[in-house]
């Protein structure tokens, strides 16, 4: 870079995920003048991605609920509307050891199979479904119960078979848990937006949200700079922040920040200047493990993803397994994009390239009649050791909210509402909407 972060921005926002978008979109649409700064070399954080030869895919398999209410606002002001969008179908097909099995999502009658879902199971399910379409909010309920997701599935009568064969895999894939450990009422949130409306991918990927929303910040007049590391809050003698200092040694001064970082970042940020919030930040995550091939003739025709339930645990399950470009690009002629993603919880010294050809063996035995040595090319394979932080029963109710002990830093990101797309957006709309109250 020849030129860097200037001086005399009302607001620096610190990290270009989608909590530092939202944030910034949001004040920079309003006429506050920002400066972004992102550590890596692309905008985007976990919602990133890339392209070959045309065709979009992303970091890791992402969909976006079409009701989640923060979320629509921020693909709207950035640009993106149902022209830009495509749908998922409202299945999955789950892999159940003996043959590939289509289910129906919750919604329009239940999570149904008569073959994997005893009669009674499925009555079940149904009402399930029923409750958490009319069960909307901006965010997870309180959950008083303090129970897990597991507790909660058995306690609503379902059969162990059923949750185990079924609702484990499933539910698992999406939220990177098959222990099913997450607190019941983000559980509940995920699949009641999931039961109100379609899921959802721009046909760009999921880049296209940073790339759409860098766009409108700079048409307000907000600066982004990319490869700029922030290594100190600086304060005052009278505690307020002044600004920070970057990894090169440059000092940038701004009224307020706004930390948007992910929780390990933040807390070495926030330790010097405020140990309590730094200290209520979450400390235990789930990792996964990605990778993405390039296919000369098409895996399967749907817009789904399948889901094995079957391999137990261990390095050679592919828990999900999705051919994007049926999604974003319907009739495309290819490369066709494949990724698959398990949840990697308890496994040590994750290799991804050993990952991809673990894909190759699962693929070669769920799918036999599929030539994947002559038609796949490997595109990009990853760890994310930190996809998510864990969120058991209660851990909600401990997050750090936006503000901290210094007036003028504030806070934002995941790690301050709930691990999702939604938890992201909605932090970056609230942190702007705290630091508009202390500049109105």
């Amino acid at each position: 870079m020849t030129e860097g972060p200037g001086q005399g921005a009302e607001c620096i926002v610190v990290g270009g995920g989608l909590a530092g978008l939202a944030c910034a979109q949001s004040l920079s649409s309003d006429g506050y003048t920002v400066q972004l700064l992102e550590a890596g070399p692309r905008l985007g954080g976990r919602a990133s991605g890339g392209l070959f030869h045309g065709e979009p895919y992303d970091h890791g398999f992402h969909a976006i609920p079409a009701a989640f209410p923060d979320t629509a606002d921020f693909l709207e002001g950035i640009g993106i509307d149902g022209d830009a969008l495509r749908t998922f179908q409202k299945t999955v097909v789950l892999n159940d050891g003996a043959q590939w099995r289509r289910l129906r999502l919750l919604g329009g009658g239940g999570l149904i199979s008569s073959r994997l879902i005893p009669r009674r199971d499925a009555m079940r399910l149904a009402a399930l479904a029923a409750r958490l379409m009319i069960s909307g909010g901006a965010a997870p309920a309180d959950d008083d119960a303090g129970q897990s997701t597991e507790a909660w599935l058995h306690r609503t009568g379902l059969s162990t078979p059923t949750v185990d064969r079924v609702l484990r895999p499933f539910i698992g894939s999406l939220l990177l848990d098959r222990g099913l450990s997450a607190d019941a009422a983000f559980t509940r949130f995920i699949l009641g937006a999931l039961a109100r409306g379609p899921a959802l991918l721009p046909v760009d990927g999921m880049q296209m949200l940073a790339d759409r929303a860098a766009a409108t910040i700079a048409a307000a007049g907000g600066m982004i700079w990319t490869d700029v590391r922030v290594e100190e809050i600086l304060l005052d003698a009278s505690g307020q922040a002044t600004g920070v200092r970057l990894s090169d040694g440059r000092r940038i001064g701004a009224q307020s920040i706004v930390l948007a970082v992910d929780a390990s970042a933040a807390r070495g940020l926030l330790e010097p200047v405020d140990p309590e919030a730094a200290g209520a930040l979450p400390t235990e995550f789930l990792g996964a493990v990605s990778a993405t091939f390039a296919l000369s003739d098409p895996l399967y025709r749907d817009a789904t993803f399948l889901i094995d339930s079957v391999t137990p645990e261990g390095e050679n399950r592919v828990d999900l397994l999705c051919q994007v470009s049926n999604v974003t690009r319907p009739g495309s002629p290819g490369p066709y994009m494949v990724t698959a993603q398990s949840a990697t919880d308890g496994w040590s010294g994750v290799d991804p390239d050993a990952y991809a050809d673990a894909v190759a063996h699962h693929v070669r035995a769920s799918i036999p009649g599929f030539d994947w040595d002559r038609t796949a090319q490997l595109v990009d394979a990853r760890v994310h050791p930190r996809a998510r932080y864990r969120i058991p029963p209660g851990r909600r109710a401990s997050l750090p909210g936006p503000r901290t002990a210094v007036a003028n830093l504030v806070l934002a990101g995941d790690c301050t509402t709930h691990p999702s797309i939604e938890g992201a957006i909605s932090s970056g709309y609230r942190a702007a909407e705290t630091v508009a109250g202390l500049h109105p």
